[in-house]
């Protein structure tokens, strides 16, 4: 049945006994086959057409033994239940269907396809497999955690779609065809690569008390992330200020930026109350930070008489990171990262990964508390 976004086939096996089975799955072909022991008889073969599943087929491997073999239209995530009086074994398959704005179009994809696109577009496809297999699962969870279906509230700007595609409001994400013209040549190799990323973390989600994490992500950190209670004001408990050992091969780790001061004064709109260089006769500085996180974010600024937020200056200096610093002798601005600095930095990650973390240590690392769950297992 298809039910807002979600199509769901569901089997029951109802047996007069308690019966022991094994259950495996062949991603290749696809299939999902389970073994029952102690079975004497078999149903028929069924042939099905519900957008998962192509057909279910019963045979006898060994004596008393039934397998069934549910071959799929493609692999999808699916779950296992029992129940007593009388013994049933019930498999649920699952498709969920996003609703993505793009170019102002709703288009329908499959999750693992979307994610797929996203994680080419937000993570170097030449960073090391378990730091992009770490992009999949905060992705998927960033995205799980929208979806209506889910019980997510989707897009804040576009309410009839789960989820957009601009950057600065949701997630990058990158067609096929964008793919083939960013990586010519390497096309195929970093196709397959991003890929099995997805593949290999099919339908892990991150949970905070069971519920899906809102597992953001930024570029480059500049050796510590930073608390969401700094950038957006709310706490959150898994989206903590972390040490970050190994973005230094970040180009934004640490970058200088020269601004003369009439331009400074220009775009800030500032104020000054005398004539200063590199300070104003009564001593009071051009540039002074009024207060700085742990974390080493500004978060109140002084230009002139004129107070700014951290945010509104980098904005208006168009600045990489609210991590910055200066020298007033050029008004010499130094800025370390790229992006708000919270949860998983995305270089840190594949500096992680290089020295033998897997994507699992990786995401505890960024998201304190968190568990991995696969989001069939997530109930609204």
């Amino acid at each position: 049945m298809e039910s807002s976004g979600k199509i769901i086939s569901r089997f029951d096996f109802t047996f007069d006994h308690k019966v022991t089975f094994n259950h495996f799955t062949f991603n290749d072909k696809p299939q999902v086959v389970i073994d029952f022991a102690d079975v004497t008889s078999l149903p028929s073969d069924e042939n099905i057409d519900d957008g998962l599943i192509a057909g279910v087929r019963y045979s006898r491997p060994k004596a008393a033994m039934m397998r069934v073999v549910f071959d799929m239209e493609r692999m999808q995530p699916h779950s296992i239940s029992v129940r007593e009086n009388p013994f049933q074994v019930t498999i649920c398959f699952s498709r969920t269907l996003l609703h993505v704005l793009h170019h102002d179009t709703i288009v329908q994809m499959e999750m693992e396809d979307y994610l797929a696109g996203v994680v080419s577009a937000e993570m170097p496809a030449l960073f090391h497999k378990e730091a992009l297999q770490a992009q999949a699962v905060a992705a998927r969870s960033y995205t799980a955690r929208r979806m209506k279906v889910l019980g997510g509230k989707g897009c804040r700007r576009h309410p009839e779609a789960d989820i957009c595609t601009s950057p600065g409001h949701c997630q990058a994400w990158m067609s096929r065809d964008q793919q083939q013209e960013r990586w010519g040549k390497d096309y195929l190799i970093y196709k397959e690569k991003i890929d099995d990323a997805v593949r290999g973390t099919r339908w892990a989600v991150l949970l905070y008390q069971d519920r899906i994490a809102d597992a953001v992500f930024h570029s480059t950190c500049g050796g510590k992330t930073e608390d969401a209670s700094v950038i957006w004001g709310n706490k959150v408990a898994y989206l903590q200020s972390v040490p970050c050992k190994y973005d230094s091969h970040s180009p934004y780790f640490e970058r200088k930026y020269t601004i003369e001061v009439s331009d400074l004064l220009k775009k800030t709109g500032a104020n000054v109350s005398s004539e200063f260089y590199p300070a104003a006769p009564d001593g009071t500085p051009l540039l002074a930070k009024e207060r700085v996180s742990p974390a080493h974010t500004v978060q109140a600024v002084r230009v002139g008489d004129n107070e700014f937020s951290g945010a509104q200056l980098r904005k208006l200096l168009e600045l990489p990171s609210q991590w910055f610093d200066w020298s007033l002798a050029s008004v010499e601005l130094k800025t370390k990262g790229f992006g708000h600095r919270v949860g998983m930095c995305q270089y840190g990650a594949d500096g992680y990964a290089k020295i033998g973390w897997d994507w699992q240590k990786i995401l505890k690392h960024y998201y304190s508390g968190v568990e991995i769950a696969r989001i069939e297992e997530y109930e609204t």
